[in-house]
């Protein structure tokens, strides 16, 4: 338990593969201060990994089964977890801990079009040569009176 794949660790963090091996090196040669982001002086605000490991534990452990809504507002209250609302969900959804939603349908959807040109177009049963679909001549046609 604890142990993160590579792709999972790179769908959780979003990061490209090799931001990850950069990143994993820093780790295991400055521990979590090779994760600071060296221009702003100050832990880089992608990776609170420490944060995302507890908020993760914290839902699997005490609140499996909470929507994201309402798992944010108990762990910003009693956890003084200061991520927003969709870091938090996205962080979950990716960890497979929350269900992705269905996007939303449109109210009205237009019929498709048919994939041929002409296909809803009537066709008349009768033996006449004016459709043109029927080119043969009356006189030719032994039915035609």
């Amino acid at each position: 338990m604890g142990q993160l794949t590579w792709l999972q660790a790179e769908d959780t963090l979003g990061w490209r593969p090799r931001t990850l091996r950069r990143g994993r090196e820093r780790y295991r040669l400055r521990g979590y201060d090779g994760l600071w982001d060296r221009r702003r002086q100050q832990p880089s605000p992608r990776c609170p990994i420490a944060e995302v490991a507890r908020i993760a534990r914290l839902y699997r452990e005490q609140y499996a089964g909470f929507n994201a809504a309402h798992f944010h507002e108990i762990v910003q209250r009693d956890h003084a977890v200061t991520l927003g609302y969709t870091f938090v969900k996205r962080l979950l959804q990716t960890a497979g801990l929350l269900p992705k939603r269905r996007p939303r349908g449109r109210h009205r959807r237009r019929r498709e079009p048919r994939p041929c040109f002409g296909e809803l177009l009537h066709i008349d049963g009768s033996p006449h040569a004016w459709l043109a679909l029927r080119p043969t001549e009356p006189d030719a046609d032994p039915d035609h009176r």
